[in-house]
C-alpha cells in the first residue's frame, strides 16, 4: 500500500519538475507595441521633461503665508503648436480654511521658488549668475557633454518654459478637496496672472 501511494506521489512530483522544466524553457515574445516601445529611444528632450517633474514632485513642504504643511505634484508636457514647455502643478495644503489673499500669495510663492530653481531671479525676473545651474540642466547629460550644443542653449530653453500653479486646500481631518486659485507665469520674467 505504501509502495502504491510513493508510486503516485514521486509520478506527481516528477511530472511536476518535466513540466516546470518544459515551461521554463518556453518564453513569450513581446508584443507589436511592446516591441515599437523597445526600439524607440529615448531622447535627452524626453528625459528632460521627466526629471522636471520629479524636481517639482515635492511631498512636504511648508508654505507661506499660511505656515501648513502641503505638497507638490507636477507634470511636464511640450506643446508642439506654441513651442512652450508648461510645468502644471497642483499645490495641496492642509488646513480647514484658506483666504483668497492665502492662496494668491502661495501661488505667488510657488512660482518664485520655481523661478530660483529654474536660475531666475524672482525679484528682477533675470538670469542669475552662470555659476548658479538652471532648469536647463535636466536637459543634458551629465555623462556625456555634447559639442554640438547650441551656443544660447541655456537662455533659448529658459525662454520657453511656462509654470503654471493651482493651489488647493486639503482639510486635515475629513481630506475634502477645494481648489481656490489658479495662476501661471513664464519663467523669465516677473508676470503672474491669477485665474480665480
Amino acid at each position: 500500500m505504501r509502495d502504491g501511494l510513493f508510486s503516485k506521489v514521486s509520478h506527481k512530483f516528477l511530472f511536476g519538475i518535466l513540466l516546470a522544466m518544459v515551461l521554463s524553457t518556453l518564453s513569450a515574445e513581446p508584443t507589436p507595441s511592446v516591441r515599437y516601445l523597445m526600439q524607440t529611444p529615448l531622447s535627452a528632450f524626453d528625459y528632460g521633461l521627466y526629471r522636471l517633474e520629479q524636481r517639482f514632485d515635492i511631498p512636504d513642504r511648508i508654505y507661506m503665508p499660511v505656515n501648513r504643511p502641503g505638497r507638490m505634484a507636477a507634470v511636464a508636457n511640450y506643446d508642439h503648436s506654441r513651442d512652450r514647455i508648461l510645468i502644471a502643478a497642483n499645490v495641496f495644503v492642509s488646513t480647514t480654511a484658506m483666504a483668497s489673499d492665502d492662496a494668491r500669495a502661495i501661488c505667488r510663492f510657488a512660482v518664485a521658488d520655481a523661478r530660483f530653481y529654474g536660475g531666475i531671479d524672482p525679484v528682477s525676473g533675470t538670469r542669475l549668475p552662470s555659476e548658479i545651474r538652471s532648469l536647463a540642466m535636466f536637459f543634458e547629460s551629465p555623462s556625456t557633454p555634447r559639442s554640438d550644443q547650441p551656443t544660447n542653449f541655456e537662455n533659448e530653453l529658459l525662454s520657453i518654459v511656462d509654470f503654471r500653479v493651482a493651489v488647493y486646500s486639503s482639510h486635515p481631518r475629513t481630506g475634502q478637496v477645494r481648489k481656490h486659485v489658479e495662476c501661471a507665469a513664464p519663467l523669465l520674467g516677473t508676470e503672474i496672472r491669477f485665474v480665480d
